[in-house]
This record gives C-alpha cells, sequence and structure tokens, in this order.
C-alpha cells in the first residue's frame, strides 16, 4: 500500500550516516591512480580531560559529605548537618584542612576513616591526576616538542606512566609508612593519647602530613600544640610534608640523579625557591613572634627555633600549627600571607599559584632588566606560553582573593576582623589549613561560600593553566608593533 501512496504522502527514507572521503594515491604494478577512501569521522569527546578531573573531584567530595552524614560517622551518633559535612568533605578532599567541626571529638573512628580516605584521594589522586593530564597534553604536542616534555617530566627512562605510577605507589607507601613508625615510637609515651590509640593516631597524621592537609586529632581545634615542645615529632611531620611540596616528579629527578648540575630545569628552579622561602618564612617567624607571650614568647630558645622551622614549612602546603593563629601579630599574618599565596610546586599535593609561576615570573622580570628578548633559568629558555600562563594565574588568584574577603567577612556571625578574614582567604584559595578561627564563625552560606573557594583554589589554577595551554597554536600572523607606556 505505500507504494500506492502519493510521493509526498510517502515517508521520508533514513539517509545513511555521510562518511567523509579521502582521497590516497594507490600504486599497483607501476601505474598510479588517485581513489576515493570512505573514513569514519573521529567522534568528538563530550568532556576535556580537566573537566573530567573537576567533576571527579565534584563527585568524591558529595559522596564524602554523604558518607560523613551518617549517624555512626559521628562520635555522637547523631546526624552531622550538611553544610558542616560537606565543609570537612571539600576540605579533606582538596587538602586544606580548614574544619568547622573538631576532628579529634566530633567524628568516630568510621569518620575519622572516611577523611583519610578523602585525604589519600584528594592528595594522591590529584598529583597523579595532574601528571596523567600534563602527560595527555604532551601526546598533543609534535614529536620534538613531545621529546622534550617527556624529558622534562622525568619519564624518559622510568618506563613512562606504567613506570611512574609504580615509583609514586611505592614511595608513597615508605614515606607514609615510615612516618607512621616514627610518630608511633613518640605517640605511645603521650599520657593524652595513650599507646591503645598510638598506631591510629601516627597513621592518621602521617597520611595528612604527606598528602598536605593538616587535619589533626589532637582535639581542641589545638592543631600541633600540644606537640609543640616535642621537635622529634615537628621534624617527622617536616620530613614527610616536604616531598609533597616538591611533588613527586622533583623528588624522582632528585634519586635519580643526585646531582645538583643534572636536574632538569624545573626542578633546579624549585629546589633552589623552596631554599630561599623555607628559611626567609621560618627566620620572619622566628624574630616576629619571639616576643609574643602567647605564641614563641613562652617557650625556650631552642624550642622558638624548632616551631619556627616547622611553621616556615607548614605555611605553603599542611597548614599545621604549633601556635595559635588568633594570637599572632598582625604583622606576622601578613608576612605568612604572603607565602600562603606563593604555596607548593606545580604537580604537588600544594595549593597557591605554584612556586613555578612565581619563578617564570622572576625569569621574566630578570630577562627584562638585563635587556634580553627571553626569561631564562639555569641555561634553559622558559617558553613565552607558560610566563604567560604565569601571569595569568597570579592574577585570577588575586582577583579571586579580593573579591572573596568582603563577601566571607560580612557572613560572619560575630565581630569579623578585617586581617583575620583576608588570612583565612588566603589559607582557604591557597589550600593552606593555617586558621585565625574564621571558618567556625561562618554561618551556613558562608561555610558554603568558603567550601566553594577550596575547590577553587585546589582545582582552579590547573584548570586555567590546561585549558590556556591546549589552546595555545603555533600562528605566523603578529599586528604590527604599538606604542604602549609602562612604568
Amino acid at each position: 500500500m505505500a507504494d500506492n501512496l502519493p510521493e509526498s504522502n510517502r515517508p521520508a527514507k533514513r539517509q545513511p550516516p555521510r562518511r567523509r572521503r579521502e582521497r590516497v594515491f594507490a600504486i599497483s604494478r607501476g601505474l598510479a591512480t588517485r581513489v576515493e577512501v570512505p573514513t569514519r569521522r573521529p567522534r568528538s569527546r563530550l568532556l576535556s580531560p580537566h573537566a573530567t578531573l573537576v567533576l571527579g573531584f565534584l563527585a568524591i567530595m558529595l559522596i564524602g559529605a554523604v558518607g560523613l552524614m551518617l549517624p555512626f560517622a559521628s562520635a555522637s551518633g547523631e546526624v552531622t548537618p550538611l553544610v558542616d559535612a560537606l565543609f570537612t568533605s571539600t576540605s579533606a578532599t582538596g587538602t586544606v584542612g580548614l574544619v568547622v567541626v573538631d576532628t579529634g571529638t566530633h567524628w568516630s573512628m568510621f569518620g575519622q576513616v572516611v577523611i583519610v580516605i578523602l585525604m589519600e584521594i584528594g592528595g594522591i589522586g590529584f598529583m597523579a591526576g595532574t601528571i596523567l593530564l600534563f602527560l595527555a597534553l604532551g601526546r598533543q604536542l609534535s614529536i620534538h616538542q613531545r621529546q622534550i616534555f617527556q624529558e622534562s617530566l622525568v619519564l624518559r627512562k622510568v618506563g613512562g606512566i606504567p613506570g611512574v605510577a609504580k615509583r609514586f605507589l611505592l614511595f608513597t607507601l615508605a614515606v607514609e609508612g615510615i612516618g607512621t613508625l616514627l610518630l608511633y615510637v613518640q605517640f605511645r609515651g603521650d599520657s593524652a593519647i595513650g599507646p591503645d590509640r598510638a598506631w591510629w593516631f601516627a597513621a592518621f597524621h602521617a597520611v595528612s602530613a604527606y598528602t598536605g592537609s593538616g587535619f589533626d586529632l589532637m582535639g581542641g581545634f589545638q592543631s600541633f600544640q600540644s606537640q609543640a615542645l616535642n621537635p622529634f615529632v615537628l621534624l617527622t611531620m617536616v620530613a614527610m610534608i616536604i616531598p609533597g611540596d616538591l611533588g613527586f616528579l622533583v623528588v624522582l629527578d632528585i634519586l635519580r640523579n643526585w646531582r645538583f648540575s643534572r636536574f632538569t630545569m624545573e626542578t633546579k628552579l624549585i629546589l633552589w625557591l623552596n631554599f630561599i622561602l623555607w628559611p626567609a618564612a621560618a627566620i620572619g617567624f622566628f624574630f616576629l613572634e619571639s616576643s609574643n607571650p602567647n605564641t614563641l614568647g613562652g617557650m625556650p630558645f631552642l624550642h622558638r627555633i624548632s616551631n619556627a622551622l616547622f611553621q616556615g614549612v607548614t605555611v605553603r602546603n599542611a597548614g599545621f600549627s604549633t601556635v595559635d593563629f588568633a594570637q599572632v601579630g598582625s604583622l606576622t599574618l601578613m608576612f605568612f600571607g604572603i607565602f600562603m599565596f606563593i604555596g607548593a610546586a606545580s604537580a604537588s599535593m600544594g595549593g597557591g599559584i605554584k612556586v613555578n609561576s612565581l619563578g617564570a615570573l622572576l625569569a621574566a622580570s630578570r630577562a627584562g632588566l638585563l635587556g634580553r628578548p627571553h626569561a631564562e633559568a639555569f641555561g634553559r629558555t622558559i617558553p613565552a606560553d607558560r610566563v604567560y600562563v604565569a601571569v595569568t594565574l597570579i592574577l585570577l588568584f588575586f582577583g579571586w582573593m579580593i573579591f572573596s574577603a568582603p563577601i566571607l567577612f560580612a557572613m560572619q556571625i560575630v565581630d569579623p576582623n578585617a586581617l583575620k578574614t583576608l588570612f583565612d582567604t588566603q589559607s582557604a584559595l591557597g589550600n593552606i589549613g593555617l586558621s585565625t578561627g574564621v571558618p567556625t564563625n561562618l554561618d551556613a552560606p558562608g561555610k558554603l561560600f568558603m567550601s566553594l573557594l577550596m575547590f577553587v583554589g585546589r582545582l582552579g589554577p590547573l584548570t586555567v593553566a590546561l585549558a590556556l595551554l591546549r589552546r595555545t597554536r603555533p600562528t605566523t600572523r603578529q599586528f604590527p608593533d604599538g606604542d604602549l607606556k609602562v612604568g
């Protein structure tokens, strides 16, 4: 009957999908002919790699919040409010360390285990995910650029991704295992902890230190103030924080070459800047707070030194504290704000604008002062697109901080302080974890907004950097020079 229908009423035939036809040359018996071969069009990706990372971390934060809301996740057996659970989950996954409920007293063993899992996923998963994303970016380059890229990531002699993954896992287990053992030796004799809880305290803080999370079980929002006079514990924590601060690829380069002259340019730059920033922060904290009886002033001289060294390292990554930062001086808060702004190295556990961005900016400034056309460091030229990305990250980070601080100031419940609000805003955006007490003084919308800051601070710089680098394309077009007065 369909054949008897008029042509206009007949159902339209479904057209087969059109295939792209590619012209190729075929050679047979010395004769060449041109033929057209149908080829399938490549499927477009629904999500870019960095968008996948962002959505993956968001999903982990939400799942963690649900786990922390379970009644048996709290020590009291009550359901933790969604806002507090989401804040804690975001802080743990983002390896920040800011809290609105005390970790040691509010959460049960189950809740603390959930936090440990989130810290491991947030720290180790973020570093591994960053490495894989940079590798994915490297595959989109030319063969020559790819070789340079793989050499800069120390991958050419360690078996590529499988080699990096294997060594990364072994190194993580070694650092956390040795750290747990060393901390257990000290904690088992601590009357406030006791031998029954010593193993769990040691394992929890080893994970928290290596991942740069800054969570603690000491109780009373005290962080490590109870361990301020125990230099062995402080030095053990510092030894676990530093590898996460540098990043595994830098550590791998160090273990593979041992000599500074054989390190890659990036490793040299990161080490050189850290060897300046760590002592500078420690010395500044020592002199600024030695006269403060509420912080270092009440400690013996040698313990002032050990605590200053501890804070000099934790201020850019882990966020542990041996003093009450609500009692430190205003000048110290402003001084430490500089280091929190800088943060740790790229592809590491830490946040901030990254030491690499600071190095690129310093190299570009040095080139400008010396009248050189390119930014250089340790006998290598830093590509111009890396300098542009560094400047972009610094401006975006600074803009987010200036935009966010007034909002957090307005969302506090009792007697907000402008400088302390700015300090905690930097701590949230830089994924540091040092706090003057602002999170516990926020209302529910304020906690949600600070959770957003921690999320943006964790994934924002990486996402922006990868997005800009992926869009970088060589071009032969150049506009005429225009006159611009600067300075």
